[in-house]
Order: structure tokens, then sequence, then C-alpha cells
């Protein structure tokens, strides 16, 4: 059994504070667990791979998900931050993609 989409429901969206989450596997491009209801297609993924593999073109022109534009804040091998409550965060074989309820 895969413990991950429970750790992803019960760390992250019991606390109200992310709406949606999902661990992606960084070398095969795949969603490796997700909560319910957030559905990742290929294109997306690539793009959240390509932001962090040019950080520096993701800190000037930011990122485009589910039909809205983040403004980046921080980018960095390690993580990118944007300014619409889209946080992004990688480690060396996994994505994890967050985004956070509005306060």
């Amino acid at each position: 059994m895969n413990q991950l989409p429970n750790l992803i429901n019960e760390c992250l969206i019991n606390t109200k504070h992310v709406e949606n989450a999902a661990i992606i596997n960084f070398k095969l491009a795949t969603v490796v667990a997700a909560s319910s209801r957030f559905n990742m297609q290929m294109p997306q993924i690539q793009k959240f791979i390509e932001a962090f593999k040019r950080t520096p073109h993701t800190r000037q022109e930011g990122l485009y998900f589910q039909d809205r534009n983040y403004t980046c804040v921080r980018a960095d091998k390690h993580s990118i931050y944007g300014k619409c409550l889209q946080h992004i965060m990688k480690t060396c074989i996994q994505v994890c993609v967050l985004k956070q309820l509005k306060s």
C-alpha cells in the first residue's frame, strides 16, 4: 500500500492551509501521489520540471499553472515560491507541488 497519499492528506490537506498537493518523481516525470481531485497532466508536470532546470528564467517570467500566472518570489535548485500562494518544493528525486488555500 502506498502511504504517500495518506501522508499528503494527514500532513498537508488536513491542516486546512493546503488545498491540493502532489508529489512528482523528477527523473520519471510522473505523479507518485496526489490529493483527491488534483489531477496533473503531463504538460503541467513538464512545466514544473523545466522551472527547476531553468530557475533564472523562472525568476524572471514566473510560472503559469491552472489558468493563473504566478509571480516568482524565489527560485533555486531546491524550491520555487510564487506570489499567488503557489509553493513548489523539490528534493533530489521528487517534486512536491502544494497549492495553498487563500487566506
